[in-house]
């Protein structure tokens, strides 16, 4: 996984001030170093400035241009030329970087950082860039950091704080989609998806791509997105998750969100939209689409709707495999009809009389008459229940 200088600037991003450079936040990070008087003309010889490389993060004081600061822009041209990734100047000699040396950083889409106040040090940025690499370079760091934001009870400032590890360049309104695959995705397949990924119109820095459990998450963010960001979009995002057609995936999109404690929240419900989605076998759904499912996924495995949907589905279940009858297949089809006895009918090949006995039946089995609006709000609720169970299989 790609860790970029967007990512490093939003981990500082209350100390940094961005100079110039703002389309190469793309550019990977592997490394940061300190540029001391390497480029210093009068000692340049002594260095043989072989220490500064391709994906590395710059820092430095430039002490040595204080008497004359177009010598930053000597020092910007030679990182360009050794593919060094940004410059970060911790400008405590107050110096003015020229507009030249700015305006040449933007023409060739190079960062410059500068840092705006005190109490952020040299070690902080080394060790950030270290840490932050060492854990992606692990294959389960984006499995244990969502398991962490996912699993039991977090603060919102935990919520936060996890979520800017996951994605630190995450814009200021976002929403996540979720991809569930026919067949999870291995690595060789995740691999392929990142670069599709890299080359599409979907590209940018405050977009990221994640596989999770087999499934693959997609968090879309930016300054601009608006309750209207529309199908258009999502069509895209099903194209590239699909590989333009290579695998089938079920797409749910969450909610659009604007705050980071709500994080945890957006991809929980871009997973039970996916799951819908699997469900009415539509390729794309929005969680704002999903009705009553949305209360009760989150809460289908617990113990007291469990007991619920089981109490009055149980006798039922039981009563099929002691007399051979489908009275569950037929009760199940006709909650998703919404209690249309014609649908239902069509559906199964039946006559509507044939499914009104079967309901009947039902009713004597458990006792809840399909014709009262209480005992058929309770038939149902069980149902639904049962399938919000069935689709979104309970993890450890």
């Amino acid at each position: 996984m790609d860790y970029t200088v967007s990512d490093f600037y939003h981990v500082f991003e209350e100390k940094f001030v961005l100079l110039a450079g703002k389309d190469g936040l793309s550019r990977n990070v592997n490394s940061v170093g300190i540029l001391d008087y390497e480029l210093d003309p009068s000692v340049r010889d002594r260095y043989v400035c072989d220490n500064f490389h391709e994906g590395m993060i710059v820092v430095s004081t430039f002490l040595y241009a204080k008497k004359n600061p177009y010598l930053i822009g000597d020092a910007v041209r030679h990182l360009i030329r050794k593919g060094c990734s940004a410059l970060l100047i911790r400008n405590v000699f107050n110096l003015q970087i020229p507009e030249t040396v700015l305006k040449y950083a933007d023409s060739k889409d190079f960062p410059i950082l500068q840092v705006n106040g005190s109490g952020v040090y040299f070690e902080d940025f080394v060790y950030e860039a270290r840490h932050r690499r060492e854990q992606m370079e692990r294959a389960d760091f984006y499995d244990d950091a969502l398991n962490e934001l996912l699993g039991g009870e977090l603060s919102p400032e935990e919520i936060v704080h996890r979520t800017k590890v996951i994605v630190p360049s995450l814009g200021p309104s976002y929403f996540v989609a979720c991809a569930i695959p026919d067949e999870p995705l291995g690595e060789e397949e995740t691999m392929r998806l990142l670069e599709e990924y890299r080359q599409s119109s979907l590209f940018s820095v405050t977009n990221k791509l994640i596989r999770f459990r087999g499934q693959v998450l997609f968090i879309v963010s930016s300054d601009t997105l608006s309750q209207s960001y529309g199908k258009r979009l999502f069509s895209d995002i099903a194209s590239l998750l699909s590989g333009g057609g290579r695998r089938t995936v079920r797409l749910g999109v969450s909610a659009l969100h604007y705050y980071r404690m709500e994080f945890r929240d957006a991809i929980l419900e871009s997973r039970y939209a996916a799951s819908c989605s699997q469900s009415e076998q539509d390729p794309l759904t929005c969680y704002e689409d999903i009705g009553i499912y949305k209360l009760l996924m989150p809460f289908c495995h617990t113990k007291e709707f469990s007991r619920f949907s089981d109490r009055i589905l149980d006798p039922i279940r039981d009563y099929d495999t002691e007399n051979g009858t489908v009275l569950f297949e037929t009760l199940l089809c006709y909650v998703k009809n919404n209690a249309n006895l014609k649908q239902t009918a069509q559906e199964l090949s039946q006559h509507e009389n044939t499914i009104r006995y079967r309901l009947e039946k039902i009713g004597t089995v458990c006792d809840l008459n399909y014709r009262s609006s209480e005992d058929a709000e309770q038939l149902s609720l069980a149902v639904k229940i049962y399938i919000a169970r069935t689709l979104l299989p309970e993890e450890n």
